[in-house]
């Protein structure tokens, strides 16, 4: 999917990660992230900042969602094409 959207993304062009963040040692996370999809990969800021420049994307942007919102633990990434 994610080498789709690098495909088609314009230079000049975004494309925006939001990621439900995994289970950070948090007991609440753990809690709520156990009603997810058991097939879903949850990654980490590290993994995401590796993973889109290896696709051939540069990160313009990235922070939390919902910031001070604590039950709602999503950041996003905010990229673009790299020259």
């Amino acid at each position: 999917l994610l080498q789709e959207a690098t495909r088609v993304t314009r230079a000049g062009g975004f494309v925006m990660i939001a990621e439900d963040m995994g289970s950070t040692g948090d007991m609440a996370r753990a809690q709520r992230n156990a009603e997810h999809d058991p097939n879903g990969i949850f990654r980490s800021e590290d993994e995401w900042r590796a993973l889109l420049p290896a696709m051939g994307l540069r990160v313009v942007d990235f922070g939390p969602m919902w910031p001070g919102n604590l039950s709602q633990p999503q950041e996003y990434f905010i990229s673009t094409p790299a020259v």
